[in-house]
């Protein structure tokens, strides 16, 4: 008891409490910075293993790729009651659906986060994703179900419309 006593009259005790609680705090906020930046990761994870799922699905069903390549010069709409509704129409509805989902969930996993759009490579993927609804089936869906989508996403077309509205070219057309 004494010895304690002692260092706190000397300082001793309050000193080593400082230090104790300063080597806490910095132990704390490496934790914190650390889980952040797994977070990051493991978001980045896990957009690039649905990316993955979503081409193994193209793999699997090359038919919808080469209908997404036929329709790729279409004029007039298809996801329209004249259009024969076999299984043909709904598989490529839904794999739009799929596609312009994912998009969606890019725009709203990077859109308020700096460094998340950073790890991402979202430049590269703002492009992608412009590209893509440029197609006109992805074109057509996407406005017909217009208030399907999070505002955010609406945001990031809306911003993008003048390419988004642009015709694909031959050359863009070839990438389907």
């Amino acid at each position: 008891m004494d010895l304690i006593r002692l260092l706190s009259e000397a300082g001793v005790l309050d000193a080593v409490t400082a230090l104790s609680a300063t080597i806490a705090l910095i132990v704390a906020l490496w934790i914190y910075h650390n889980s952040r930046a797994f977070t990051l990761l493991d978001h980045v994870h896990r957009l690039t293993d649905r990316l993955y799922e979503m081409n193994l699905l193209v793999i699997e069903s090359p038919e919808l790729q080469q209908f997404l390549y036929r329709q790729a010069s279409r004029v007039e709409p298809y996801f329209v009651p004249a259009t024969v509704h076999d299984r043909m129409y709904f598989r490529v509805k839904t794999f739009i659906y799929l596609h312009i989902n994912f998009y969606e969930e890019i725009i709203l996993s990077v859109v308020d986060n700096e460094a998340l759009a950073e790890k991402f490579g979202f430049e590269n993927w703002r492009d992608y994703i412009v590209l893509k609804m440029r197609h006109p089936l992805f074109h057509e869906l996407y406005f017909e179900e217009s208030k399907s989508w999070d505002d955010k996403f609406m945001e990031f077309v809306e911003k993008n419309i003048t390419e988004i509205d642009k015709t694909l070219t031959a050359e863009e057309r070839e990438k389907y």
